[in-house]
């Protein structure tokens, strides 16, 4: 048995004798009036309408008489009373059904006929009822009389005579019909057949053109031209129920611009992402170029009004974090009660983030992908539109990370290192990281004010080394200060190590250099037995020296430098641990202020290594004074011919 689906809507079908209740009319159809049922109907000639048929043949006349026994829709709309055919098709696409509503079913014999033309199908309805000479010709009127009557005479002549009680005021007692027996329901069902399926199929129903009954049911299909046979000569199409062109078979091109419109007009943007995907794949995507670029620019509306609409959720959670003059005044660092409230917020904040992750910078990225392959193959005036369009990507892309630069999100960032939220931190960080550097990936020339060109290869490695510097590095530094808290003093015990080994590597090094130096003055600018300085070897010995010198300088710098951040976080880690011993809370480190380094307000060891030179601030903590080796002292005790070219202290230029 074949699965259908509706096409138009379907009331109700099944009315028995049981359940059948009076209709009433809304306006379609012809009323039965007195008129239409007198035996003295003439049979004659109404008007003589020129038509063309299919072929673009010759005019052919038409008249009542020329109508058979074919009835038209507004004649079933007047039967079917307030409700419709429905049509229906089935999920393989082989067949198609005519449903129809209950009917008045006396005097009428319901059959059709379809006919294909300009791959749609037409139907045509007629009565096969047999009226009886006997039953239904007036006193005195031979056969011969009857029989020239016209099918719709006939039909009113045995309402008037078989079936009187069943029409009061010009309409149908449905209900006394439904007494006698004479509503009926039918299902029509026909292959789908003699058509080409590359294009759609639709249905029409076609009604004669002479009726009583010749209302126009829901409007002529103007470009019918009606076939050569007789009895389809003269007919004109009408469209079925309510709809125009109702669809019996829909081409696979006609669905995909079906679909494509549809995803457009639901203002989804997911639903507009399917549809371009599928329309790219397509073997045939060659015909969908105008569709392809009407979803393209309703995705880039969408996108931007998607955008806003996340963006402002997100901005919403984000002031929640802000402390009130009252929190302030009572002492407490965020707008929050506590953790549990803080995680509830950043969960639904990254439930968000995650949906715009998705739905507009991997989009975002994606179509910067495509457009980067387009560009590749377009002329110059081409290029100009596609670099506009990349610009416009990048400000989209790079929204969220100048959002989150400013006091509110800093304000949240600190609440999640509060409260150790590592994981949900490294997913928000992974999403700024990106807005960062995807947001410099275009195609023309390095623009200044647009910052720094990446690749995409670039901006991907870069997106990494960030977020392997958050897990190594930040998130370490969350999980100190959350143990510090708890009365800890493992992260200072560390820090300080780490504070030893880098003065043993500073010395290290400066002890190698120094090492290093005498074995080469001794070779090369020692005096021989005789007092005399090979005064080459050791103008070669001074340069090299200038070299070592220069990169000892180099190398005290980046020694110094560490030991400048680990002080700096060994003092920021006292700080917490002593505030835990004695209130056993967290006061705030400071209000966020802004900074270039997107790293700072994540971490609690300033500017996390990203090239600072800056020099100690505040005192090493005790027993961590750094030990230098007193060069120029060791120097004064060499001895130096005069006649060497003196160099200056190598621990000078750092």
């Amino acid at each position: 048995m074949k699965n259908f689906y509706k096409i138009l809507p379907i009331f109700t079908l099944a009315i028995n004798a049981t359940q059948a209740l009076p209709f009433k009319r809304i306006g379609a159809g012809t009323k039965i009036s007195s008129e239409s049922t007198s035996s003295n109907r003439s049979s004659g000639t109404v008007s003589q309408p020129d038509y063309t048929d299919t072929s673009g043949g010759e005019s052919v006349s038409c008249s009542r008489g020329d109508m058979g026994n074919n009835i038209s829709y507004d004649f079933l709309r007047t039967v079917m009373g307030d409700e419709d055919i429905a049509i229906a098709k089935s999920e393989d696409g082989s067949h198609f059904r005519m449903i129809f509503p209950s009917y008045v079913s006396a005097c009428l014999d319901l059959d059709f006929d379809v006919k294909t033309s300009d791959n749609n199908f037409y139907i045509k309805f007629k009565n096969k009822y047999s009226f009886d000479y006997s039953a239904l010709a007036n006193e005195g009127e031979s056969r011969q009389a009857f029989e020239s009557l016209t099918a719709e005479e006939k039909y009113y002549r045995c309402l008037d005579k078989q079936y009187p009680d069943i029409v009061k005021n010009g309409e149908f007692d449905r209900a006394k019909a439904n007494e006698l027996d004479l509503l009926e329901n039918k299902t029509i069902e026909y292959p789908l057949t003699g058509t080409n399926k590359e294009y759609s199929s639709k249905a029409y129903i076609v009604s004669p053109l002479h009726s009583i009954f010749n209302g126009v049911a829901h409007g002529k299909k103007e470009e019918y031209r009606a076939p050569r046979e007789s009895d389809w000569q003269c007919t004109f199409a009408e469209n079925i129920n309510r709809q125009k062109d109702v669809l019996v078979y829909e081409s696979q091109m006609d669905k995909d611009i079906r679909k494509a419109y549809e995803a457009c007009n639901s203002e989804d943007l997911k639903k507009v992402f399917t549809e371009l995907s599928r329309l790219k794949d397509s073997r045939t995507v060659g015909n969908y170029g105008d569709l392809i670029n009407v979803l393209e620019n309703v995705k880039d509306k969408l996108r931007e009004q998607k955008a806003d609409e996340y963006l402002a959720r997100m901005k919403e959670i984000e002031r929640q974090f802000q402390p009130s003059e009252e929190d302030i005044e009572e002492g407490r660092e965020f707008g929050v009660a506590g953790r549990d409230e803080a995680k509830e917020l950043v969960d639904e904040y990254f439930k968000i983030l995650a949906e715009y992750d998705s739905l507009i910078l991997d989009s975002a990225i994606e179509d910067l992908y495509e457009l980067q392959v387009v560009r590749a193959r377009a002329t110059p005036e081409e290029r100009v539109a596609i670099d506009k369009r990349v610009e416009g990507l990048n400000s989209l892309i790079g929204r969220f990370n100048k959002d989150s630069n400013e006091d509110d999100f800093k304000f949240m960032v600190d609440a999640m290192k509060n409260y150790n939220m590592k994981n949900t931190g490294k997913n928000i960080f992974a999403t700024k990281s990106k807005s960062l550097h995807f947001s410099n990936v275009y195609f023309e020339r390095e623009k200044k004010e647009r910052g720094k060109k990446l690749t995409f290869k670039t901006a991907e490695a870069n997106m990494k080394a960030d977020l392997d510097k958050f897990s190594k590095q930040t998130l370490r530094e969350w999980q100190d200060v959350a143990d510090l808290r708890r009365g800890s003093t493992k992260p200072l015990d560390r820090i300080r190590q780490q504070m030893n080994r880098t003065q043993q590597q500073q010395q290290q090094a400066y002890q190698t250099y120094y090492q290093n130096y005498q074995k080469d003055y001794n070779k090369s600018c020692k005096p021989n037995i005789l007092g005399y300085v090979n005064q080459y070897s050791c103008n070669l010995f001074q340069q090299r020296q200038n070299a070592n010198q220069y990169i000892l300088g180099r190398n005290m710098q980046n020694f110094q430098g560490n030991l400048t951040q680990q002080n700096s976080l060994f003092r920021n880690y006292e700080q917490i641990y002593q505030n835990a011993l004695m209130q056993r809370s967290i006061a705030s480190q400071g209000a966020p202020g802004g900074t270039a380094d997107m790293f700072n307000m994540w971490g609690y060891s300033g500017d996390f290594g990203m090239g600072s030179t800056a020099t100690m601030t505040g005192g090493m903590p005790m027993g961590m004074q750094l030990q230098m080796p007193q060069l120029q002292q060791q120097q004064q005790q060499m001895q130096m011919p005069s006649n060497v070219i003196q160099l200056s202290n190598p621990m000078g230029g750092y």
